[in-house]
């Protein structure tokens, strides 16, 4: 049948190198869904992100994470700076090269310093931090370990400065 004969037929061949495990969509391949998400990485960065040349590979989920992408932007209940701080914080435990290079360089957007990544590493004694600070630090810390180690009390902690919503919200970042 037509379908049997398209399943063994070998995916195109992208004109872009591998930097990873999986072979990046090229431009002109991956279909509408990929053309869009191309143009729009696009006009925002002035380049396709290799994530989502990868993540082409499957249109229903590229869908599914532009449209969280696109929610977690918006989402304003939690300060911009508060939550960028807290994402670079997970990056460094998580160890993701990508994240922090990336991250750091949206950082300017969003108000975030070269002294505010710089003493994230130490962000438990600076005094560059405010307390509410550190203990959105602490909670980024403790949801980016494996097993997460977030307590009782840290969480009626943050419970004093963010309602539901907002915690909601700072987990996602």
């Amino acid at each position: 049948s037509g379908t049997l004969a398209r399943a063994r037929r070998p995916a195109p061949e992208s004109s872009l190198p591998a930097r990873g495990r999986l072979r990046p969509v090229g431009d002109g391949e991956g279909g509408l869904m990929a053309r869009l998400a191309f143009r729009e990485s696009r006009r925002r960065y002035g380049e396709v992100l290799d994530p989502m040349r990868v993540m082409a590979h499957h249109p229903k989920l590229l869908f599914g994470s532009g449209v969280m992408e696109m929610a977690t932007e918006r989402a304003n209940l939690v300060s911009p700076r508060l939550k960028h701080r807290a994402e670079m914080r997970a990056g460094m435990i998580a160890g993701c090269e990508w994240c922090l290079d990336f991250g750091s360089a949206l950082s300017p957007e969003v108000g975030v310093t070269e002294t505010d990544l710089r003493e994230l590493l130490v962000f438990e004694t600076s005094e560059h931090f405010s307390a509410l600070d550190r203990l959105v630090l602490d909670y980024a810390t403790a949801m980016s370990r494996s097993p997460v180690e977030v307590s009782d009390a840290l969480v009626a902690q943050l419970q004093q400065y963010f309602d539901e919503a907002q915690l909601v919200e700072l987990t996602n970042i």
